[in-house]
């Protein structure tokens, strides 16, 4: 499971993301960017689920033309998945792929592509056009309210509610603890940094908003955060 959160404007793209992939245990076997960018045209790549699946598809999606043939490559994939008939275990395990990016012809675009079954927001194997993406742990009440609280500010401040305060968004995720699928008991999840991704019509940037001191062989312990 990844931490991700994305919203559309009308100059850019922003996704903020987590950067601990960890075992069933939730024990952190890799701290990674978790969003891949086009070093060659204004998109970029990022998921949630199955890790090594992820990397596949990012790692050939990045490697395209223009955000438009990333699109079209999710839609070939979507259909060879269909074609194939993957069953319950198959798509319980599998890994949903967003990608982000500016067309010369559609201006910004944003589509979820989800190779699983684990979203009930999402059929799977359906690509889908949003505006908005999440993809966070569970989240409790008294988490969900910390984290509207924060959110409060973005109506105020655009898109540079991110750069202010999007670690504090993620810190809300990072101090509550969930279950993953196929794992017993209940882990810290939200790990190893927060990078803040901005798509623009020219590029896209990178900022890293705060890091954390998790290490690798062991498992997510966050300090208890202050209110909000």
């Amino acid at each position: 499971m990844s931490a991700i959160y994305s919203l559309a404007f009308q100059d850019r793209i922003v996704i903020l993301s987590d950067g601990a992939v960890y075992d069933a245990d939730g024990v952190v076997c890799e701290l990674a960017s978790k969003v891949w960018v086009a070093g060659h045209a204004p998109f970029a790549v990022t998921g949630n689920g199955n890790w090594d699946l992820q990397q596949c598809h990012a790692e050939a999606i990045v490697h395209l033309a223009s955000v438009d043939t990333a699109i079209d490559y999710l839609e070939i994939q979507l259909s060879i998945a269909k074609r194939r008939r993957l069953d319950a275990t198959a798509l319980a395990n599998g890994a949903g792929i967003l990608v982000a990016g500016y067309s010369q012809t559609k201006g910004f675009r944003q589509v979820y592509a989800p190779f699983h079954n684990l979203d009930p927001r999402f059929e799977p194997l359906e690509l889908v056009e949003v505006e908005e993406f999440s993809a966070t742990p569970m989240i409790s009440d008294a988490g969900a309210a910390a984290f509207e609280r924060i959110l409060a500010d973005l109506e105020s401040m655009g898109a540079e509610f991110f750069s202010d305060r999007g670690a504090d968004l993620f810190e809300v995720l990072r101090q509550e603890r969930t279950s993953q699928p196929g794992a017993a008991g209940y882990q810290h999840l939200v790990g190893g940094h927060v990078d803040l991704t901005m798509v623009y019509m020219e590029g896209v940037a990178t900022k890293r908003l705060r890091q954390w001191p998790d290490t690798i062989g062991q498992k997510i312990r966050p300090k208890q955060a202050a209110p909000q």
